[in-house]
């Protein structure tokens, strides 16, 4: 049977006890040889406080921006709420506006956190999307 993440959108990673503090690229999928991966979809939750100051940009390794630039986390402060974050599609896809990579085999999709949270917070963040 056909691995579900390579025939239908699925939960491809998931990250518990992310730091939101962490100043840092952090690696959320490693692409399996054979694979393409295009993502579609982000969703941080489980907050452990607050991290509304927090900002952070997310894509291929490389870009780092290339799923989506810059994401504020304004209202992200606690256990009750999700951060679900898709790309920014636009009428006319162009570079920066919802254009994507596909993320090719042996690459990395990663979080930048650009701006730390700036007080004790750790959550969880799933990646969802799918392989060709």
């Amino acid at each position: 049977m056909a691995d579900i993440k390579a025939v239908a959108e699925a939960r491809i990673a998931r990250i518990t006890g992310f730091d939101f503090n962490d100043t840092a690229d952090h690696t959320l999928y490693t692409v399996p040889t054979g694979y393409s991966f295009i993502p579609t979809m982000i969703v941080i939750h489980s907050l452990s406080g607050t991290m509304s100051a927090a900002v952070f940009s997310a894509g291929l390794s490389s870009a780092k921006t290339d799923f989506v630039a810059t994401i504020t986390c304004s209202g992200a402060n606690g256990v009750t709420k999700v951060l679900v974050i898709r790309p920014n599609y636009n009428a006319t896809p162009a570079a920066g506006s919802g254009l994507m990579t596909i993320i090719p085999a042996g690459s990395t999709f990663v979080i930048d956190m650009l701006t730390a949270a700036g007080v004790a917070c750790t959550g969880t963040v799933d990646l969802f999307g799918y392989l060709f």
